[in-house]
């Protein structure tokens, strides 16, 4: 499993909504699903209100009281509408966020990368509150554009960019160091 910490600086704003648990749930740790598809490819969404052109690794706050695979069974069910076993978790990412305006504060927020099983079906929101707009079969390149895309953001896009570029490299990271992945598939890889 990959561990790995990473500090990041942040506007006010996505600073506040990190330091707030994300919303109505008091959380600070969350499911990054990697979902392989065929062709070595991974699923990535997008929603109605990011940038135009924008796309991400689906993921969700973990409950309190829940595990990191109750979370990801869950929230793969409510992004995507795929049935989908966990296989294993791939990396842990401990984000150090920070802002310019409040030198020495510092919240944690860690994000569980975890490895599911590769799905032909057709993928759909069963959750019309989590307003995906689309989903995209992605390989490493598309996985590193995107990164590279978030990073590039600025105004109130900058903390969302910052945050989310980080497990888009590392399972970028992950799958290109895996060579059986695009000519087996991820299955094949786990069982060797």
């Amino acid at each position: 499993m990959i561990l790995k910490s990473v500090s990041i600086e942040i506007d006010k704003d996505y600073f506040e909504y990190m330091r707030t648990g994300k919303g109505d749930l008091d959380t600070r740790s969350e499911v990054v699903m990697v979902l392989p598809r065929p062709g070595g490819k991974v699923l990535t969404v997008t929603k109605s209100f990011y940038p135009s052109g924008t796309y991400n690794l689906p993921s969700g706050g973990i409950h309190p009281g829940e595990t990191t695979a109750e979370a990801f069974l869950r929230e793969v069910a409510e992004e995507t509408g795929l049935h989908v076993a966990l296989q294993s978790q791939i990396g842990r990412l401990d984000h150090i966020l920070g802002f310019a305006g409040r030198p020495g504060r510092r919240i944690l927020f860690t994000s569980h990368v975890m490895l599911g099983a590769e799905s032909v079906d057709t993928p759909h929101p069963r959750d019309e509150g989590e307003n995906i707009s689309g989903y995209r079969d992605a390989g490493i390149e598309d996985l590193r554009r995107f990164a590279e895309q978030m990073r590039s953001f600025t105004g109130r896009w900058l903390g969302f960019g910052r945050f989310r570029a980080t497990a888009l490299e590392l399972v970028a990271d992950y799958l290109i160091d895996l060579p059986a992945f695009p000519s087996q598939g991820v299955e094949q890889f786990l069982k060797d």
